[in-house]
């Protein structure tokens, strides 16, 4: 009996974690080595004051230059010498990665395809 109640509190705890580990967000990590790079210029000009952002609790995160941001270019495997774009999903989940700039249209498209997202558009008025 002891040993079944000790798996029985392992995995409530793996289950505290795992609920944990969901967030209110949908995060987009959009990475240049440099600032002047017309990839980047165009995906900030994209999402700049975009309708369905905040619909979709996405929050933009830019990191500019290799030096300075190292660590978390190497983190996300971000490309060092161009453009990369990553979508992560409420569940920390990468969903997208590109190495061009994305559409607003392909961006909602991915997002509104989630099985979390289609939850919410069901539950809202």
């Amino acid at each position: 009996m002891k040993k079944l109640f000790s798996t029985t509190v392992i995995l409530f705890f793996v289950i505290l974690e795992t609920s944990a580990q969901q967030k209110s967000t949908r995060d987009i990590y959009i990475f240049s080595a440099e600032p002047g790079n017309a990839s980047f210029i165009a995906q900030k000009f994209i999402l700049v004051n975009a309708a369905g952002l905040k619909e979709r609790d996405i929050r933009v995160h830019e990191i500019v230059g290799l030096k300075a941001n190292e660590s978390i270019f190497k983190k996300y495997k971000a490309s060092a010498q161009n453009f990369t774009f990553i979508l992560f999903g409420k569940d920390g989940g990468e969903k997208l990665r590109a190495s061009e700039p994305v559409s607003l249209e392909k961006l909602y498209k991915t997002i509104d395809a989630m099985p979390m997202r289609k939850n919410e558009m069901k539950s809202k008025p």
